[in-house]
């Protein structure tokens, strides 16, 4: 979509940095309680409004958006002399549970590269959230005192590699496309069924644009299958 730095495209999602306060126009934003409802429940804020008041003051957001242009989360962050500061993510309730938001602050950490992250988690559910995917108490952090105490920090390079780590962790959620035709593939091989010349050549596709970011062991099986189903093909 114009407008819109694309940094990475998982499924039918995308994540990207707005090239303007005016790329949010073109974003579709669905509040009620199905949608976007916390900035709307706590501080009565339009979201639309949000984000371009947002992006104007100075502020680096990162959206997901859905193909082709419904708003799916966001996140928003201000550069500080010590870190990059999280100062808000939420994912649309109808996209929650399915690693959208581990994937949107994996991909926003990656592209705000040389900076620790620290954030302050306003519930509990928040603070496992973001404790899960690394983050530490800011007081357990050298350089982070005082004022601090409520805040938890992901410490760089610990920040700039949440992509990699997410990519070896959560496959199905990171590259969910290589996971199921790897999946419905292996199936088919395995009761000896024909495999479509289409599919394997999208396999191979698929690792070679991902391979590099995959556990080893995972590309180990997906590259010993692919070699099976070509001897098989060739015998």
């Amino acid at each position: 979509m114009d407008g819109f730095k694309i940094l990475y495209r998982t499924g039918n999602i995308v994540y990207a940095v707005p090239e303007s306060s005016k790329s949010i126009d073109k974003l579709k934003i669905k509040v009620d309680v199905n949608g976007f409802n916390y900035f709307r429940n706590r501080f009565a804020t339009p979201y639309r409004f949000f984000l371009k008041s947002s992006i104007d003051s100075g502020h680096i957001i990162v959206v997901a958006f859905s193909i082709p242009d419904v708003l799916v989360g966001f996140t928003r962050f201000e550069y500080t002399n010590q870190c990059c500061l999280l100062r808000s993510i939420e994912i649309n309730s109808s996209y929650r549970q399915k690693g959208v938001g581990k994937t949107l602050l994996a991909v926003a950490s990656q592209y705000l590269l040389g900076s620790c992250l620290v954030t302050r988690p306003d519930n509990e559910r928040a603070k496992k959230f973001f404790k899960k995917l690394g983050f530490i108490s800011a007081n357990h952090f050298s350089g982070f005192e005082g004022d601090f105490d409520k805040y938890l920090v992901l410490p760089f390079p610990k920040a700039v590699n949440l992509f990699g780590e997410m990519a070896k962790t959560y496959p199905r959620i990171v590259f969910p496309e290589l996971i199921k035709l790897y999946e419905d593939l292996q199936f088919r091989f395995s009761r000896g069924k024909p495999v479509n010349s289409d599919s394997l050549d999208e396999l191979k596709k698929l690792l070679d644009e991902y391979g590099s970011l995959m556990d080893e062991n995972n590309l180990a099986r997906m590259n010993h299958l692919l070699s099976d189903i070509q001897k098989a093909d060739n015998t």
